[in-house]
């Protein structure tokens, strides 16, 4: 059995001052220096909160230092490689995944107005447009799918988003055998909120059981 955990919380409405009055000694230099490089300010209040709830989050896994690397293409990760984690945020939500040992993604997404039809055309398979009825959060559930087994992977952009796709029902990987092995990866997807859409990705040996354990967590409150 392989557990997988995943941990998301709201972005506090607060202004970055006040956000930082609460969680500021979390965050590194490097850290807080990415945050202020932000123009917006709802842009800069939502990478110290991930980061921020990154660090409260990780020691509950490990005993070993929070150090992070970087791997061939960005994907952060622990050196300690007992412990896998992945993080994902877009407006208003914050997700975390954590397991041991296993390649993980996680990706949110928050549903919004946009061309969904001209996205669908440059980001899904031609089976997965067939059987999409228009529905946003079809649309949002299966790009949520998506971003999650890429991250997983640790390719970024560099996979051909049209070479894998993603059945109906309980979601589960279709692509060329040469591409990949459906076999070894397992998925979840699920709504945290009305307005976002999560998912998770993870490969495991093929007939690995995998429970999902999600949770919902409350922001830090102030020193």
């Amino acid at each position: 059995m392989t557990d997988v955990h995943l941990h998301w919380i709201e972005v506090p409405t607060d202004g970055y001052d006040a956000l930082l009055s609460r969680v500021g000694h979390m965050l590194n230099e490097s850290e807080l220096a990415r945050a202020n490089r932000f123009l917006f300010e709802r842009d800069r209040v939502l990478f110290a909160t991930a980061h921020a709830f990154l660090r409260t989050l990780l020691p509950r896994y490990t005993d070993s230092p929070l150090t992070f690397v970087e791997m061939e293409r960005g994907k952060p990760e622990l050196v300690d490689r007992g412990v896998r984690f992945n993080l994902s945020h877009t407006r208003g939500l914050v997700l975390v995944g954590v397991t041991a040992t296993a390649d993980l993604g996680v990706d949110v997404e928050r549903m919004d107005a946009r061309d969904l039809k001209g996205l669908a055309k440059r980001v899904y398979t031609e089976r997965e447009i067939s059987t999409w009825q228009g529905d946003p959060e079809w649309f949002f559930d299966h790009w949520a799918l998506k971003e999650s087994y890429i991250k997983a992977r640790g390719l970024g952009m560099s996979l051909d988003l049209k070479a894998f796709g993603f059945c109906d029902g309980a979601p589960r990987l279709e692509c060329a055998p040469e591409f990949d092995d459906p076999a070894e990866w397992q998925f979840t997807s699920f709504a945290p909120t009305p307005v976002h859409r999560a998912a998770a990705a993870i490969r495991v040996a093929a007939g690995t059981p995998v429970r999902w354990i999600t949770t919902r967590e409350e922001f830090p409150a102030s020193r």
